[in-house]
């Protein structure tokens, strides 16, 4: 008997690595791969974009709260001594202490109101404070403890002249 003859097939330790083969040559079994990738990508695709969006959405949203907190203020400021302050028009007990703080600085660049003490020890950005002397406002962020808070910064103006920075 001829042990090559092809109508004979292949012997068992042959045959396991056959079906292996086979296996990963099966088209439903590729189809399959292909399915799971094309999903997991759209997937990741899909997440970004919510994330970014989410993302993007807050910050305007935190912007805007910034802008109208800021005008509010810029209506309440008072003038002691010819200085701006907001002493005795922010009041002293607020729930949200820590979460947001005010500073005033007349024309030289001296605080004349401060209530960060309830946010931690907030740095002073005299880069920024010039420059909103200069009539240019602004915002940014500043490190509180290890958090980061976002800041705006603008002139405070009476009769056209820059007496002040909110």
């Amino acid at each position: 008997a001829d042990p090559d003859c092809p109508r004979r097939g292949l012997s068992d330790g042959e045959r396991g690595a056959g079906v292996e083969m086979q296996a990963l040559r099966s088209i439903r079994l590729r189809l399959t791969l292909w399915y799971v990738l094309l999903l997991a990508v759209i997937l990741a695709a899909f997440s970004t974009g919510i994330y970014l969006t989410l993302r993007h959405n807050l910050s305007a949203n935190l912007d805007d709260a910034l802008q109208n907190r800021t005008t509010i203020l810029l209506e309440i400021v008072q003038y002691a001594d010819g200085r701006p302050t907001l002493a005795g028009r922010v009041p002293p007990i607020d729930p949200n202490a820590g979460e947001h703080f005010v500073r005033v600085y007349d024309a030289r660049g001296a605080v004349t109101f401060d209530n960060s003490m309830e946010a931690g020890d907030v740095a002073i950005n005299t880069v920024a404070v010039e420059n909103a002397l200069a009539g240019r406002a602004g915002r940014g962020r500043v490190d509180v403890g290890d958090e980061t808070m976002r800041v705006q910064i603008v002139p405070i103006s009476r009769n056209g002249k820059i007496d002040g920075v909110l």
